[in-house]
């Protein structure tokens, strides 16, 4: 009995989640034989249905390729890679093979002819940029260089000019085109228009009016005059009578005020018997 694979017990999972009422061991055995065509125990339903295997309950990860990919991100010479890419076209339409060493030593070729790329270092140019290269602009190549070795086929290369030099100038002529399109026309040294001959009656500008300053947002309310303060008239010194008047009113406050302190209406009673008795020895 071979063992059960990690698809088959997905499905058989999928299967039995998707049934109601829940099917017995028997019926999961006996659709996995129809699905498959190969039996399996119970204790391997039992096995594949329990939580060990929940995991397969989710999408399956998509297979990965083995061949190597690329992104397709933009070349860091894209003159360069222009040029090359018309030059490649041409060289097959001329009945050319390309290679990959071939695209390599056309674009070291081509490196030291742009002056955007003269005063920098060359690039290796090794297989990492050939393969983004072709991924970037769908090229397939031969697998063997052409053979040199045959003269007819030498003969027939020497006769053909390489336009590469013709390519490099219409590229950069495309460049400067461009650059002439996006800079601004110039004017005449009267300020309008070469082509305008006709007399132009001048317009008077329109005066300006001066906008009015705007209202203050928060203003200020006017000050209220400070009033003047009113003299104090001066205290005038009490009288012994006066004072022992005063010290009697305030005990009678004292006797029917709940809060006052024992301690307060003792000093006070001290005080008024001592007034009461200098003012005795006064009028002797």
């Amino acid at each position: 009995m071979r063992p059960i694979a990690e698809h088959e017990r997905r499905a058989l999972r999928e299967w039995h989640r998707t049934q109601y009422p829940r099917p017995r061991h028997a019926a999961c055995i006996d659709w996995f034989e129809r699905q498959f065509h190969h039996r399996v125990s119970q204790s391997t339903v039992s096995e594949s249905l329990s939580n060990r295997y929940s995991y397969l309950d989710s999408p399956a990860p998509p297979r990965l390729s083995s061949k190597p990919t690329f992104k397709n991100r933009a070349g860091q010479w894209p003159l360069l890679e222009a040029i090359l890419v018309d030059w490649q076209r041409n060289f097959e339409q001329r009945g050319g093979h390309t290679t990959g060493q071939v695209l390599i030593d056309k674009a070291r070729e081509i490196w030291p002819k742009l002056p955007q790329y003269s005063q920098l270092s060359p690039p290796r140019f090794g297989n990492g940029w050939l393969a983004r290269f072709k991924g970037r602009h769908n090229i397939r190549l031969y697998r063997q260089r052409y053979d040199f070795s045959n003269p007819e086929q030498d003969a027939a290369h020497d006769e053909e000019e390489d336009p590469i030099d013709r390519i490099i100038e219409a590229h950069l002529a495309k460049i400067q085109s461009s650059l002439e399109a996006s800079e601004p026309r110039d004017h005449d040294q009267d300020g309008g228009p070469e082509d305008d001959d006709h007399d132009t009656v001048p317009v008077p500008p329109t005066p300006i009016l001066a906008a009015p300053p705007p209202p203050p947002r928060n203003p200020m309310p006017p000050l209220a005059p400070t009033p003047t303060p009113s003299r104090v008239a001066p205290l005038s010194i009490p009288t012994r009578e006066e004072a022992l008047s005063a010290v009697k009113v305030l005990l009678r406050y004292l006797e029917h005020e709940e809060t006052a302190l024992y301690a307060d209406v003792k000093c006070l009673t001290r005080l008024e018997r001592s007034m009461e008795q200098g003012a005795v020895n006064t009028q002797i």
